[in-house]
């Protein structure tokens, strides 16, 4: 779990770090580096199951549509190298969701919510200050972020739970 936390923080800001510089090919190289290790350290005793891979699917792709979403009604302005920078980091993202933050989605409804309200759009400031987007901190740009991650967390939270108990 702690090694997942760390590969995961590693990418997160490798990835950060390739797209301010505008190169997509390390990013790319990042991602794929990742998931090796991924596999070989947290996947290679897991019985395939499509279930898991669908729910992986889902997560990553509502991950990425909402990027557009935010970015299409201006509550942030993705910049450079976003695309790649997007199909990067939402994989690589859920798939901490059954090691390192598995424990989060232990937490009641309203832990989960205040956390997710915060961290979510906490983590796009970090994003702010590779200049990949332009991330007003604006009242109104945090709420709306911030709803949409209790959102989705609740969203996971009650996917993950209906998965575990088939």
């Amino acid at each position: 779990m702690v090694v997942n936390l760390i590969s995961f923080y590693l990418a997160w800001w490798s990835v950060l770090f390739f797209a301010k510089k505008e190169q997509s090919f390390l990013i790319i190289v990042v991602f794929i580096l990742y998931f090796i290790i991924h596999y070989y350290n947290f996947l290679k005793n897991v019985n395939f199951n499509w279930s898991y891979l669908l729910h992986f699917l889902l997560f990553v792709g509502i991950g990425i549509s909402s990027e557009y979403i935010f970015h299409y009604f201006n509550v942030y302005t993705l910049k450079k190298d976003y695309l790649v920078w997007t199909l990067a980091i939402w994989p690589i993202f859920v798939s901490t969701f059954s090691l390192s933050l598995k424990k989060l989605f232990s937490l009641n409804i309203f832990s989960l919510v205040l956390l997710s309200a915060v961290g979510g759009p906490f983590s796009y400031l970090g994003a702010s200050q590779f200049e990949i987007i332009d991330y007003p901190i604006k009242p109104l740009t945090l709420i709306v972020h911030g709803i949409f991650w209790s959102l989705y967390f609740i969203f996971v939270k009650m996917i993950r739970r209906k998965y575990e108990e088939a």
